[in-house]
């Protein structure tokens, strides 16, 4: 891996280049610090089938650890979204929208429900899109192997079920699950070693498949936090136990729980299981707790033991018909990383409230506790999805006459960076990396630096109005189909990442 250092001054192009900010913040944002604000999403379901009026802040009153708190913002979210730029060919964004708004994901778990129950949770998944609605935003994401995007957030039906049809490992077009990815080179020599035989063995590749989804959990919440406003995760699935073993050997995931939950609350997604097994012979509830408990943390319902799946899907989507926005400043924040526990009362009879049931604070930045960048780059390197902390905007050029040097133009909000004042300066430290990919995402070259931020009084403005705008300049390596670009803010140590196809071969 290439290392590199550059100066404050190749960094800090700005917008003296002319280029212009993807989100116009208050000069507070740029801080990064000072005022703790807490978002929550909430849905207005009517009692009777329909609402009398719109729910607005006057009725509603706020608890946060059982002292009340002052709705400082409120509004509805539509689902009909607007792109944040109009990009030009050859540009792209890890961020979506401008302003919040309502997304929604449907994973396909392949990894933890049978051949059968997949195929046909996928034809009625297909059923189901064909029924979406003008401005509905939908992405399509598959775990199996692995985690992958089938399609990104999209409101083209016809897209959408092309991509669906076509996708292999979900159905009949491929096996519809395996040995999880991380287990699958361990998962043999590790048997021999143990000598593991019947349910030892079970047992031992089913925990494998449940700390792989939640860690699949954990990556969808990191691909769309970035994202203003309210999403939907409409999870596809026969789940799985909260246990596994007998009560001599019994291994819980409550800590593996705990921590997806909090990624997916601190993204701002609500969990929908979908229950892909159907209507039941014997006992509906089996790994139904399972769904139940992420469905209740996050904010979202389960939906099991039923034979219209479609419908169910459907139902999910039009869950959010009544979606509301607010925020607040809790009274005497303290940053512990303790749990805070949410309650909303409405004096509205015609309506109930459902909305995610706390989060964990934040906690105080000790840089000395951080993962190493170096870390977090390879993560982000090796991750399926584009992570969105920080946004990027990222297009490539070919410059030699052969193709094969390639010009790399990163444009980094700043707003999402974390700088800090030193005297009349405001500085930072950000690593920034570059890989390619081959056609099966397997690495073919890395290039990583090391890039210190230093911005003077005058130019702060200018930097509050623009991005961080910068050149790399790599060669194109034998059999890279893509790059994927990763910046690491090292004081807070949140990730950007981006996938880009190289332009065609001049």
């Amino acid at each position: 891996m290439e290392r590199t250092c550059v100066s404050a001054a190749l960094l800090l192009l700005l917008a003296a280049q002319g280029l212009q900010s993807a989100s116009q913040e208050s000069e507070s944002a740029v801080l990064r610090v000072t005022t703790h604000v807490v978002e929550v999403s909430v849905v207005a379901t009517p009692k009777n089938g329909q609402m009398d009026r719109e729910l607005t802040a006057a009725d509603l009153r706020l608890w946060d650890n059982g002292k009340e708190q002052v709705i400082r913002s409120f509004e509805k979210l539509s689902s009909v979204t607007t792109p944040a730029d109009d990009l030009e060919p050859g540009v792209f964004s890890n961020r979506f929208s401008a302003r919040p708004q309502i997304f929604s994901i449907i994973l396909l778990d392949a990894l933890n429900t049978s051949w059968a129950n997949t195929a046909s949770a996928r034809a009625e998944v297909l059923r189901a899109i064909t029924q979406i609605r003008p401005g509905e935003r939908i992405a399509i994401f598959v775990l199996g192997d692995g985690l992958r995007v089938v399609h990104d957030f999209s409101s083209d039906s016809a897209s959408l079920l092309r991509k669906l049809n076509s996708a292999a490992g979900i159905g009949p077009l491929g096996r519809a699950s395996g040995t999880p990815r991380r287990l699958s080179a361990a998962f043999s020599s590790e048997m021999r070693h143990r000598r593991m035989e019947g349910g030892a063995a079970r047992n031992f590749f089913q925990t494998g498949r449940i700390l792989d989804t939640f860690a699949a959990l954990e990556a969808v919440a990191n691909h769309v936090k970035g994202l203003p406003g309210r999403k939907n995760l409409l999870w596809v699935s026969a789940a799985f136990p909260l246990g596994v073993g007998n009560m001599g050997q019994l291994r819980t995931f409550g800590a593996e729980m705990e921590r997806a939950a909090r990624a997916l609350n601190s993204a701002d997604i609500a969990v929908y299981p979908i229950d892909a097994r159907g209507l039941f012979v014997g006992n509906p509830y089996v790994n139904v707790s399972t769904m139940k408990a992420l469905a209740e943390e996050t904010g979202g319902t389960a939906f099991y033991n039923r034979n219209d799946l479609h419908q169910a899907v459907r139902a999910a989507l039009d869950d959010t018909r009544d979606v509301y926005s607010l925020s607040y400043s809790p009274q005497d924040f303290s940053e512990d990383g303790s749990f805070h526990r949410i309650r909303l009362e409405t004096s509205r009879r015609d309506i109930q409230l459902r909305y995610r049931r706390g989060y964990y604070a934040s906690q105080a930045t000790n840089e000395e506790k951080l993962p190493a960048a170096a870390t977090l780059m390879d993560s982000a390197f090796g991750s399926p999805l584009d992570a969105s902390e920080i946004g990027l905007t990222v297009s490539v050029e070919r410059e030699a006459a052969d193709g094969k040097d390639l010009s790399v133009l990163i444009r980094i909000d700043p707003h999402d960076l974390n700088l800090r004042r030193q005297g009349d300066r405001w500085t930072g430290a950000i690593s920034v990396g570059l890989v390619q990919l081959g056609a099966a995402g397997e690495r073919r070259g890395e290039a990583v630096k090391e890039m210190g931020i230093s911005i003077s009084p005058e130019d702060y403005d200018r930097v509050r109005r623009g991005n961080f705008a910068f050149r790399m300049r790599i060669r194109q390596e034998k059999g890279a189909s893509s790059l994927r670009v990763a910046v690491v803010d090292k004081a807070s140590a949140h990730v950007g990442s981006l996938s880009v196809p190289f332009p065609d071969t001049l």
